[in-house]
């Protein structure tokens, strides 16, 4: 499975925005987005046609 670029442009600043509200770091809100991009890699949504925002975002917060 591999993450679209369009899919990945879309949501990397909303993620990395929120989770440095989350942490108060940039290094380790990097660090979160890096690792929510790496799961969603490794085992995506069930339904990958839905809107990702809101699954990458549980994903980013459940992993902190």
């Amino acid at each position: 499975m591999t993450i679209s670029n369009e899919v990945y442009s879309e949501n990397k600043h909303f993620l990395w925005g929120v989770c440095y509200r989350m942490t108060g770091n940039a290094a380790e809100a990097e660090d979160i987005v890096q690792e929510t991009f790496v799961k969603a890699l490794e085992k995506p949504p069930r339904d990958v046609q839905k809107a990702w925002r809101p699954w990458l975002l549980g994903v980013a917060i459940m992993g902190r």
